[in-house]
């Protein structure tokens, strides 16, 4: 299996602080069968974490990758990141200075909810902007965004103008979710707005570890073997060498 958002390279984010925590998030993967890791740190231009640009967050995650192949890990890593949309990200689109997924022109986009910061525009203004630019979006745990909860048929919006979409592992057993995003992440993935299902690991412990066996077990039993396959290891590895997801 194969974890395409997480944020696991130390110091950068609210995720590893130093890297003990990232060797032990990467520790975590490898229990539960994960053989890949797409790192994924908030990029949020107009926020504390507009200073992760690809040199800043480079610097730390070549730290760790070194330390991984000097202890031997049965893991891969790359890097990537989770750029938030908003005012004073749109700069960042034209200038390219995203940090895109594995050096491809994919890119993992949060819209803003969460560090919420000044948008003027439509949530579609921001994605058309992004693709207009050449990017490849793939919108981060849609099933989170209120817009989406009130009226699904947002997804088709999106999904016509190029979008794909993941979907988190805690949204779907419900670690720590509301019924309802639990409801609409099952929905997804039921009428193929699932494109990738990611851990979005902050820590080593408690609910948002890296891990995808019990999602990937639940997927088997209750839609079927090739679509577990498909949303754990497939696309996710697409998400890695820039190829279309199935």
């Amino acid at each position: 299996m194969i974890d395409t958002h997480c944020h696991v390279v130390f110091g950068v984010d609210d995720g590893a602080h130093n890297i003990d925590e990232s060797l032990s998030m990467i520790q975590v993967a490898i229990k539960h069968g994960i053989t890949a890791i797409l790192c994924t740190p908030h990029s949020i231009p107009g926020h504390r974490f507009e200073r992760n640009t690809f040199e800043y967050l480079n610097s730390n995650f070549e730290v760790l990758k070194a330390k991984v192949e000097a202890l031997k890990l049965p893991i891969e890593i790359y890097l990537g990141s989770e750029f938030q949309v908003s005012d004073t990200a749109l700069p960042w689109i034209t200038e390219h200075k995203i940090v895109t997924l594995n050096h491809t022109n994919r890119v993992l986009v949060e819209l803003p909810w969460h560090y919420a910061g000044k948008t003027s525009y439509s949530e579609e203004y921001y994605l058309q902007a992004l693709i207009d630019a050449g990017y490849r979006v793939i919108v981060a745990h849609p099933e989170r965004y209120e817009s989406v909860q009130k009226d699904f048929t947002t997804l088709k919006r999106w999904r016509e103008m190029g979008c794909a979409f993941q979907v988190n592992r805690t949204s779907l057993i419900q670690f720590g979710e509301a019924a309802y995003v639990q409801d609409v992440a099952w929905r997804m993935v039921k009428e193929g707005y699932c494109d990738v299902i990611a851990s979005d690991a902050h820590s080593y412990i408690g609910m948002r570890i890296n891990a995808l066996d019990d999602i990937y077990e639940i997927l088997e039993k209750k839609i079927s073997p090739e679509v577990a396959r498909k949303l754990c290891i497939d696309n996710p590895n697409r998400s890695i060498t820039g190829e279309d997801y199935k």
